[in-house]
Order: structure tokens, then sequence, then C-alpha cells
């Protein structure tokens, strides 16, 4: 391998099974890069619409304008407009509650809010999408660049036994191999634990921000319901 530790140099002449490796973890922070960007793109527009949609729902509200408001949360996109989709169940269910000639104004709240909040589950779920296998990433990363790395030295040693040279390049050179495949590891879960904590925490702030946004609306919604279903 002669005196250089060029890094290109040291991959092109790893052994298959290092060359295995190196391509696992590179394939790995790939899908770790992508995946975070596309989070933090969903996540921001889902934060945008968020905004939006307080702000055209309070103005129907405060107009008394229930008509267009059932409208605009109809035709809201469900996958990243959460809070119309919260408040889309919750009117759904107040819907079904008054067909069926349901008039106990306690147990009607009572099973908004279930169906509000049942909603609220399902968008977890769906905002922490992809966030399962970062974790994977973070987790198995490391411990397939240290699988890696001791094989390495593991075959260096054996190349060592049957040459029967304790050359400083054949050793550095095995080291450095070894090494390597900790690096890679390394560098594919690194950012993939900082990206999983940092977007759990983000998630979890939103639900709780959408919990209180969407508690008071609906209190406010139901009331301009029974208004309109009182006198119909």
């Amino acid at each position: 391998m002669g005196s250089s530790f060029n890094l290109i140099e040291i991959v092109i002449h790893s052994t298959p099974f290092g060359k295995v490796v190196l391509a696992i973890l590179v394939i790995a922070s790939i899908l770790s890069i992508a995946m975070i960007i596309e989070r933090i793109l969903v996540l921001r527009k889902i934060k945008s619409n968020t905004e939006a949609d307080q702000d055209e729902i309070d103005e129907a509200i405060r107009n008394k304008n229930i008509d267009t408001l059932s409208e605009y949360i109809d035709n809201s996109e469900r996958k990243t407009n959460p809070l119309c989709t919260v408040l889309y169940e919750g009117i759904a269910q107040w819907k079904v509650l008054r067909a069926t000639g349901e008039t106990r104004i306690d147990f009607i709240e009572d099973k908004v809010n279930g169906a509000v909040f049942h909603e609220m589950r399902s968008i977890r779920t769906v905002m922490r999408a992809n966030l399962s296998m970062l974790a994977n990433i973070a987790s198995t990363a490391p411990f397939i660049g240290l699988l890696g790395t001791v094989i390495g030295i593991i075959q260096t040693f054996q190349t060592i036994g049957k040459e029967g040279n304790m050359g400083t390049d054949l050793v550095a050179g095995g080291i450095a191999e070894a090494l390597i495949a900790t690096a890679m590891g390394l560098f594919a879960a690194i950012p993939a634990l900082l990206a999983y904590n940092l977007f759990s925490t983000m998630i979890a702030d939103y639900i709780l921000e959408l919990e209180r946004k969407s508690t008071d609306r609906m209190v406010l919604i139901m009331q301009l319901l029974e208004q309109k279903y009182n006198k119909a």
C-alpha cells in the first residue's frame, strides 16, 4: 500500500468485507441525511399551515360564520393541516351524534373531545414518520463500524502472521483501514441521533400546542354548531 495514507486509497485497497461495511455505512448516512431533510420540510410546512389555518378559523369564529368555517376545514389537506384535521374529526363526531338524536350536551362534548384527542394521536404518529429509522441508524451504525474495525484488525494480524512481517506500512495501513469503519459508523450515527432527539422534542411541543389550540377552538365551534342546530 506504500506509505500514503490517502483516505480514498485506503478504501480502494481495503478488504472485500471492509468495503461491504463501508458501503452499508455510506448508505445509512445518505438515508439519514435524506430523512432529516424530508422531516425538516414536512414539519416546516405543517407549522406554516397551522399558523395560516389558525388565522382563517379565528376569523370565521369571530364572524360566527359556521358554514364558511366548515367549508374551509373540509377542503384542507389532511396530512399537512393538523389543526383542520383535528377540528374536522370533532365536527364530524358532533354531526353523527346530533343525527342520531343525541341531546345530552355533556355527553356530546365528551365524545367530541375524545374524537379530537384520538385524531391528535394519529397526527403524532404521522409526524414521527421516519424517526424510527433515524433511531435505528443512530443505534446500529456505531456497532456496524465497530464490527468492521474488529474484523479489520483481526485480518491485519492474520496477514502479519502469514507474512511474518511487522513493517510499519503493513501494520499502520491495516489499522487505518479498520478505524475508518468506526469513523464512518460515528459519522452516520451522530447526525441521526441529534436529529431524532431534536425532532422528537419539536413534535412533542407541537402536539401540546395543537391540543391547546384545538380544544379552545372546538368549544367555540360547538357553540356555533349548537346555535345553527337550534335555529334549524
